[in-house]
């Protein structure tokens, strides 16, 4: 897969998260708003949507309460303390993340337009205290990435 060079009547966004080298292969995500931003479209950018609506805790975006998932209120909240409870609260945070991507799709081309979002795997890592999840994202144009995208879980 390549990233079309050609912006002409495309939205693109600006990286927030390290661009995927290899689209197809594995990589472990970092977000920073520090590392020489570049215009991004396609796959990448699906990602990133994908990452910053998950990551978010509904009720963080002050003139949007929808916005973001539950994930990170259940996780610190302490209502997840089973593998099989995080599966569950994986669930719900997917499906909520792909339908806000798909509430703002239209018009979109087909590579930035989520066909699937699958959780392939998880680890739990108690002494850095991170979940770790291993997702692959597959958008309408048939172009697909594995990534894994590290939560912290730091209680107060």
């Amino acid at each position: 897969m390549q990233i079309n060079p050609d912006y002409t009547n495309r939205f693109f966004d600006i990286e927030t998260a390290q661009t995927i080298v290899n689209p197809e292969g594995e990589t472990r995500l970092t977000i920073s708003l520090t590392n020489g931003q570049r215009v991004i479209t396609g796959i990448q950018k699906l990602v990133q949507q994908y990452m910053i609506i998950f990551l978010t805790m509904v009720g963080d975006v002050k003139f949007n309460p929808e916005f973001g998932t539950l994930l990170l209120t259940s996780i610190i909240g302490g209502g997840v303390n089973t593998y099989g409870n995080l599966f569950s609260v994986f669930a719900v945070a997917n499906l909520d993340t792909i339908k806000q991507i798909l509430d703002g799709a239209a018009g979109m081309p087909d590579d930035e337009v989520i066909a699937s979002a699958e959780l392939l795997d998880l680890e739990i890592d108690t002494l850095g205290r991170k979940i770790l999840f291993r997702i692959k994202i597959t958008s309408v144009a048939g172009d697909s990435t594995e990534f894994i995208m590290p939560t912290s879980i730091v209680r107060s």
